[in-house]
C-alpha cells in the first residue's frame, strides 16, 4: 500500500478526485486486498459507531441521509458494494452527519501510524515514563524468514525469562487533543499486526488499554504496581488465542472509551504463549508491525 493510494482515498472522500484518478483507485482496490480492507473498514458503520452500538443496540439502525448527487460509477463495483453500502469516513480527519431522530456527527482522526521503518527510532526499556515513544521488550528487526507486514522492517518481541508475554508500550498524550465539548464522546481504536516465528504453537496476542487522569509517570507507577483496575479511569483487555495451524500475520483490534478527564492513554501490545511462565516452554520470538491509533469522536447535534 503506497502513500499515493492513501492520498487517492482521502481526496475521493473530499470530492477532489478526477475521473482518471477515480479509475486508478478502482483498479488499485481490485488488486490490493489490504487497501480494499482499509477502504471497507472506513465504510463500515459498525466500526465507526462501536461505542454507540454498545450503549444502545438501536443505533445500528442509523440511516445516512441520501446524498445530493449519485456516487461515481466506480463506487458501485460489485466486489465492494455489499460491504461498502454503509458509510465512507475520512481517512485522516473528516466528519459525517447521520439522521436518527437527532443528528450525530462522526469524526475520525489518525493519531499514529507506525511501521517501524525508522532505524533511528528510540526504543526504551520497560513501561514508558514519557509519552509518544516506544518502550518495552521490542527490538528492531528486518525481514528474513518472516517478512514484514508492510515495508522492510518490523520489531520483534523476544521471549523473556519468567514472563508469559513480551511487551511493546506506547503512551498517548491526550492533553494535546482539542478539548472535548459537552456533547462529545470519544473512543480510541488501536489495531496491530502480530506474527509468530514458529509454527505449531498456540500463540496469544493481546492489546491492553488504560486511560489515566495523571501524567505518563503516574500512569507508569500504577501499571508497574499492578493496580490498573483500581486506579485507572478505564481499563480494557483484548486477547486473541491462536490455534497451532494458524499462520501468518494476524490483525488485532481493540477499542476504549476515552473519559473526559483522561490525560494519557497507555497502550500495551503483547505476544506470548499460554501456560505459566515458570513451566518449560519453547522459545518463540514474535513480531509486531503496522500499528495504528485512531480517535473516533461522536457529537450529538441539536
Amino acid at each position: 500500500m503506497s502513500p499515493e493510494h492513501l492520498d487517492l482515498i482521502q481526496r475521493r472522500l473530499s470530492g477532489t478526485l478526477s475521473e482518471d484518478e477515480s479509475s486508478a483507485l478502482q483498479a488499485a482496490l481490485k488488486q490490493n486486498e489490504e487497501l480494499r480492507r482499509l477502504f471497507l473498514d472506513y465504510s463500515n458503520l459498525d466500526v465507526a459507531l462501536a461505542a454507540k452500538a454498545a450503549s444502545a443496540e438501536a443505533t445500528r439502525d442509523l440511516i445516512v441521509s441520501p446524498p445530493a448527487a449519485p456516487p461515481p460509477r466506480w463506487l458501485s463495483v460489485r466486489p465492494l458494494s455489499a460491504a461498502a453500502a454503509g458509510i465512507v469516513l475520512g481517512l485522516f480527519s473528516a466528519s459525517l452527519v447521520f439522521g436518527y431522530g437527532s443528528q450525530l456527527r462522526i469524526k475520525i482522526q489518525i493519531l499514529l501510524t507506525e511501521g517501524f521503518e525508522d532505524v533511528t527510532m528510540p526504543l526504551e526499556r520497560g513501561v514508558p515514563r514519557r509519552a509518544d515513544v516506544w518502550s518495552g521488550d521490542l527490538k528492531t528487526a528486518t525481514s528474513g524468514a518472516v517478512k514484514a507486514a508492510q515495508g522492510k522492517r518490523m520489531v520483534e518481541l523476544p521471549p523473556i525469562e519468567k514472563k508469559k508475554y513480551s511487551y511493546a508500550f506506547r503512551t498517548i498524550d491526550l492533553t494535546k487533543l482539542v478539548p472535548m465539548s459537552g456533547t462529545e464522546t470519544r473512543q480510541m481504536e488501536i489495531t496491530a499486526k502480530f506474527h509468530a516465528a514458529s509454527v505449531g504453537t498456540r500463540d496469544r496476542y493481546q492489546i491492553r488499554l488504560a486511560a489515566f487522569g495523571g501524567d505518563a509517570e503516574e500512569a507508569r507507577e500504577i501499571w508497574v504496581r499492578d493496580v490498573v483496575d483500581e486506579q485507572s479511569l478505564l481499563h480494557v483487555v483484548k486477547t486473541v488465542k491462536m490455534e497451532p495451524d494458524q499462520q501468518g500475520w494476524v490483525t488485532v483490534r481493540s477499542l476504549i472509551d476515552v473519559p473526559s478527564q483522561a490525560r494519557v492513554l497507555l497502550i500495551s501490545l503483547a505476544a506470548g504463549l499460554p501456560g505459566s511462565p515458570k513451566q518449560p516452554r519453547p522459545d518463540v520470538t514474535h513480531y509486531l508491525d503496522e500499528v495504528q491509533v485512531r480517535l473516533i469522536t461522536q457529537d450529538a447535534l441539536p
